[in-house]
C-alpha cells in the first residue's frame, strides 16, 4: 500500500512537472510578439514596359518640324518658367510650366528627363521624364491629377508681367483618374485678351509625358492635336535607334 502511494505520488509529480513546462511554453508562445507583416514584393518590370534613358528622351521631344508650318513657323527657345510665383500655391501656377509641375510632384524618383520649348503661332512646352520602378510614372501621374483637382481657378503672372486669371477644366473624354491620359483645357484671361490652351499628361510604362500648349485659338481641334503630338514623341521611344 505504501509503495502504491509512493509510486502514485511520483507519477503525480511527473505530471505536474510536465504541466508546468507546457504552461511555460504556452505562455512564452502567447507573449512572443507577432511577426511583422510581410512587405509586398515590388512589381517586376514586365517585358516590353516602356522606359528610356536621357539620350533617347532628348531625341524624342518635339521639334519645330513636328508642328504645322515647321521651322518656318516655329523655333526652339530656351526653356523658362511661364509664370512668376505669386501667393497662390506654387502647385497651381506650375500647371502652366511642365518642368515645375514634374519637379513639385515629389512622388517618385526621376532618373532621366528631357524638355523642349517651341515658340510660334502657339507656345509649346514639353517634358518627358523616366521614373524609377514600375510604379513611379503611374504614382506621379495620380499625384498630378490630385493637384489639378485643387486648382481649377487661380491667378498667375506671365513672363511679360501680365496678370491673368487661369481657369482649368478637365476634358470629360480624357479625365479618367485611372487612365493613362489626362487632358485639361486652360483659359487665361488678362491684359485685355483671352488665351486658350491645353495641358496633356500621358503615361506609357515608366515614362510620363507632359505637354502644354498656349494660344490654341486658331487650332481647329487643339485637344486632338495635343494628344497626337504626345503620341508622336512617345512612339519615337519605341523606334530602333
Amino acid at each position: 500500500m505504501r509503495r502504491r502511494t509512493v509510486v502514485g505520488g511520483a507519477g503525480l509529480g511527473v505530471l505536474m512537472l510536465v504541466g508546468v513546462t507546457l504552461a511555460g511554453s504556452l505562455s512564452a508562445l502567447t507573449s512572443r510578439p507577432a511577426p511583422p507583416p510581410a512587405q509586398p514584393a515590388a512589381k517586376p518590370i514586365e517585358p516590353g514596359t516602356l522606359t528610356a534613358s536621357q539620350p533617347k528622351l532628348e531625341q524624342a521631344v518635339l521639334r519645330p518640324a513636328d508642328l504645322p508650318g515647321g521651322t518656318t513657323a516655329y523655333a526652339a527657345a530656351s526653356p523658362k518658367a511661364t509664370v512668376r510665383r505669386l501667393h497662390e500655391p506654387e502647385s497651381c501656377t506650375a500647371l502652366l510650366d511642365p518642368n515645375s509641375l514634374i519637379r513639385n510632384a515629389h512622388v517618385a524618383e526621376a532618373t532621366d528627363q528631357a524638355s523642349a520649348t517651341l515658340t510660334g503661332p502657339t507656345q509649346v512646352s514639353q517634358v518627358l521624364t523616366t521614373f524609377a520602378g514600375i510604379d513611379g510614372a503611374e504614382a506621379t501621374m495620380r499625384e498630378l491629377q490630385r493637384v489639378v483637382q485643387r486648382c481649377n481657378d487661380f491667378q498667375a503672372v506671365l513672363d511679360d508681367g501680365t496678370p491673368v486669371r487661369v481657369q482649368v477644366l478637365a476634358d470629360p473624354a480624357n479625365a479618367n483618374a485611372g487612365g493613362d491620359t489626362y487632358a485639361l483645357r486652360l483659359t487665361l484671361t488678362g491684359g485685355g485678351r483671352t488665351t486658350t490652351g491645353i495641358l496633356t499628361l500621358r503615361r506609357a510604362g515608366q515614362v510620363l509625358a507632359v505637354l502644354r500648349q498656349l494660344g490654341t485659338e486658331a487650332v481647329s481641334d487643339p485637344l486632338k492635336d495635343s494628344i497626337r503630338l504626345v503620341d508622336l514623341t512617345l512612339n519615337r521611344l519605341t523606334e530602333p535607334r
